[in-house]
């Protein structure tokens, strides 16, 4: 009885110290809409003298035409490979733009989720650094360079990358799965060649001018820096993007529910078997978000510490990986558990899921 009460005392101190852990964090973080639209979120952290700022975007993966996915990533990648000439200031090639923000210390990134379209930038803040990090950002968000050989030896790059992939089981496993997952949903795209192929200079320039927009941006910024600060840094850079103006978006349908159980199989000359197991899970903004997240780690989530591992590869010695994973986005992402079997435990396995089993290299749908 002591023990339990024990218990429950140091659980609702526990919970009254994530409460007021969490509070304190909301007190951290300023929010406020900028002039241009853009909603900012700061943290101001003194301890260090850098910065980190990142601008998002709706214009993830989610938004490529179907005839050329991969539009979103290939815009992105190009996005940092040079500069267009403007008044008064020349053109970078490749090398320059690099060597520029090497000279500041800086680092200038941007990529492309399912969801969002992202940028970033990280820099000291020693005050003529700082003014030309954020100078070299803003410029190459008004003026990138679009280069047409440069784009001509990525894609080639990209291109023999998926080549390469194709004598990889786990590629053939996750196209497969994708597909019976999402459907027709743009998060079932498959990058190709061919739609690699499709994308042109134009394409990714329209695609970044529609998309990289102030009016949608959310841009975070954390460290040594105040408010006053922040917002004339996100003046600057979104009056680089603002002359993009602010083109309606159509909506994206939702992920459709699975109407029966699917189970594919695809023989492959592999020494691992892949199986993956799911169905389209739920939206980033679900209430049960955090449970579902900390549920995970318990099951498969959680690396050597989860029930998966500790089951199925500790105790039994059955597979080499085996893990679960929720990827919930703007729509319903997709929960997976899937397991990379040794070929030497095949039999085993099989054995005791059914008395006369087939152990060709497999991926399952449930």
């Amino acid at each position: 009885m002591i023990f339990a009460v024990r218990a429950r005392a140091l659980s609702f101190a526990c919970a009254k110290a994530r409460v007021a852990a969490t509070a304190f964090l909301l007190t951290l973080i300023q929010h406020w809409t900028h002039a241009s639209g853009a909603r900012v979120y700061l943290v101001p952290s003194p301890g260090i003298p850098m910065l980190d700022v990142q601008i998002n975007v709706d214009g993830g993966s989610r938004r490529d035409p179907a005839s050329q996915a991969g539009l979103a990533g290939a815009t992105a990648g190009m996005l940092l490979t040079s500069l267009a000439a403007q008044p008064g200031q020349p053109a970078l090639d490749e090398n320059q733009l690099g060597e520029a923000w090497a000279d500041l210390g800086a680092q200038f990134g941007a990529s492309a989720s399912g969801d969002r379209f992202s940028v970033s930038l990280r820099t000291l803040t020693e005050p003529e650094l700082l003014r030309g990090a954020v100078a070299l950002a803003a410029r190459q968000l008004a003026a990138p360079g679009w280069s047409e050989p440069i784009w001509q030896r990525d894609r080639e790059r990209m291109i023999a990358a998926l080549t390469e992939a194709e004598n990889r089981p786990g590629t053939h496993a996750a196209r497969t799965f994708d597909a019976a997952v999402y459907g027709d949903h743009p998060y079932g795209a498959d990058i190709t060649p061919a739609t690699l192929n499709a994308i042109a200079i134009p394409d990714m320039r329209n695609f970044y001018r529609r998309h990289m927009v102030a009016c949608r941006a959310q841009v975070s910024l954390v460290g040594a820096i105040d408010r006053a600060q922040a917002d004339r840094i996100v003046t600057q850079l979104m009056s680089a993007i603002e002359p993009n103006g602010c083109e309606a978006l159509p909506a994206v349908p939702e992920v459709r529910s699975l109407t029966a159980a699917q189970e594919r199989r695809i023989p492959f000359d592999a020494a691992q078997a892949q199986v993956q197991m799911g169905q389209p899970g739920f939206v980033r903004s679900d209430p049960d978000f955090f449970p579902l997240i900390v549920g995970n780690h318990i099951l498969g989530g959680g690396g050597f510490t989860s029930r998966l591992t500790t089951e199925v590869r500790e105790k039994r010695g059955l597979s080499y990986s085996v893990y679960s994973a929720f990827s919930p986005g703007l729509h319903a992402g997709a929960p997976i558990r899937r397991s990379v079997w040794r070929a030497r435990c095949c039999s085993a396995l099989c054995a005791r899921a059914r008395p006369r089993p087939s152990c060709r290299r497999r991926k399952t749908i449930s």
